[in-house]
């Protein structure tokens, strides 16, 4: 009977031992799927972590595009005046330059006029002087003479040369009065056309120096927010008022 026991007793034994490895086992396993879960969740994390500073880089990077784009809007409108201001400059300026010619062309007319009035004024006065010299006053003085000695002959041609010579006489002084008249009107238009001529000049030289100064002038950057981004829809409307 005590052989029976022990029989029992160390089958009762060997079933405890492999009870025993079996929990030893699956305690093992629970040890191992427990770091499994630990690596996995220390993995979650990290992966986690890196995604989320990519999606940020991300967003600064689209709002870098974003802020360049409205740069690029900004720098585009702007040249865009610019150059629309410059083509109103450079037509403007091309109309100061045919009005200048034609005023210039004008000026040339109204010297020609003078040089012809002034030839008209010798001719005038060389004409005055024959008249003043010439053989028919010479004959009108002799025949006076004759007259003195003999008052009854020639009177009548005597009388007609002298009155000839008179007429002619004031003819040509109311030729001169109109030559001097004619000198004083050209002389205002010249002086007239060339008060034009400056002027234009003038506003040729303005429109010059605005068409450097456009050339020359800088784009300027939109002003940063409090946020560090450019606020490029305010500074487009400030520009554009």
């Amino acid at each position: 009977m005590n052989s029976r026991t022990d029989i029992r007793a160390e089958q009762r034994r060997e079933e405890m031992e492999n009870v025993r490895k079996k929990l030893d086992a699956i305690k093992e396993m629970t040890r191992q799927t427990v770091d499994k879960i630990r690596r996995l969740e220390a993995e979650y994390v990290e992966e986690k972590a890196k995604y989320t500073k990519n999606i940020q880089s991300m967003r600064i990077l689209e709002e870098n595009q974003e802020a360049r784009r409205g740069r690029l809007e900004t720098d585009i409108y702007l040249l865009e005046q610019r150059q629309v201001d410059l083509v109103t400059i450079e037509d403007a300026n091309a109309k100061l330059r045919v009005e200048i010619e034609e005023a210039m062309n004008e000026t040339n007319i109204y010297s020609k006029q003078i040089d012809d009035i002034e030839e008209e004024i010798k001719k005038a006065y060389l004409e005055w002087e024959a008249c003043r010299d010439n053989e028919l006053m010479l004959e009108v003085g002799v025949n006076l003479k004759k007259l003195d000695n003999d008052p009854t002959e020639n009177e009548g041609m005597m009388e007609e040369k002298w009155h000839a010579v008179k007429l002619k006489q004031k003819e040509l002084k109311k030729q001169v009065e109109k030559v001097d008249q004619e000198i004083v009107d050209v002389e205002w238009q010249v002086e007239k056309q060339k008060k034009v001529l400056t002027k234009l000049k003038n506003a040729e030289k303005d429109l010059q120096e605005r068409y450097n100064s456009l050339k020359e002038e800088p784009i300027e950057e939109p002003p940063e927010t409090e946020d560090g981004t450019l606020s490029r829809i305010d500074y487009v409307e400030d520009v554009r008022q």
